[in-house]
């Protein structure tokens, strides 16, 4: 299979980028961050500074520029890893990262790729990345919420889809590893779909 799509997914300081950022050039994919995308075309109509405001945009704006973005990704003659979150939280709300229709969209889906940490390291890493990011600090039940989420949507990702799911627990401490496993993955994932 040619231009195959992998969507790597977690929630917001999970770290799935700095695990990407550590893949290299070698890993045979073009990362895109679909977030940053959206942000791009965002930007055509009214100007958003920041890709964490997103979230606060009304869900019919959000639907017309991740389809833009979305459309893009899908003219790419390469394969891709697409990095984005599970779901966004808004003032207790849960959306989609990824509404079933728009993963459909994407075509050559070969895997999902889940990068999870514990609640207590995602509240550390976003208080780190306080300054680097806009990043909101939930309570830890909210957080638990979301990830109870996030981890059921997979499942349905998988039965409805019929395409391999990938869990990778990124320890604190352990960034070399993560980013070793998400290379053993995608190697697999790459065997399965030529």
């Amino acid at each position: 299979m040619k231009n195959v799509r992998v969507l790597v997914i977690g929630s917001p300081g999970a770290g799935k980028t700095s695990i990407l950022n550590g893949l290299g050039d070698k890993s045979g994919f073009s990362i895109v961050t679909l977030g940053t995308l959206m942000q791009k075309y965002a930007s055509q109509a009214k100007p958003i500074e920041d890709r964490d405001k997103l979230r606060y945009i009304k869900m019919t704006e959000t639907d017309e520029i991740r389809n833009k973005a979305l459309d893009e990704i899908k003219a790419m003659k390469s394969n891709v890893i697409i990095d984005t979150h599970a779901t966004v939280e808004r003032k207790g709300r849960f959306i989609a990262g990824l509404p079933l229709k728009a993963l459909e969209s994407i075509g050559n889906l070969a895997g999902i790729i889940y990068i999870d940490a514990t609640t207590e390291e995602i509240i550390q890493r976003r208080e780190r990345d306080a300054g680097k990011r806009n990043r909101e600090i939930e309570k830890p039940d909210v957080l638990d919420a979301q990830r109870i989420i996030n981890l059921s949507m997979l499942a349905f990702y998988n039965l409805y889809l019929n395409i391999p799911i990938y869990s990778l627990h990124n320890e604190e401490g352990q960034l070399e590893r993560s980013i070793e496993r998400l290379k053993y993955y995608l190697e697999d994932i790459l065997n399965e779909a030529t």
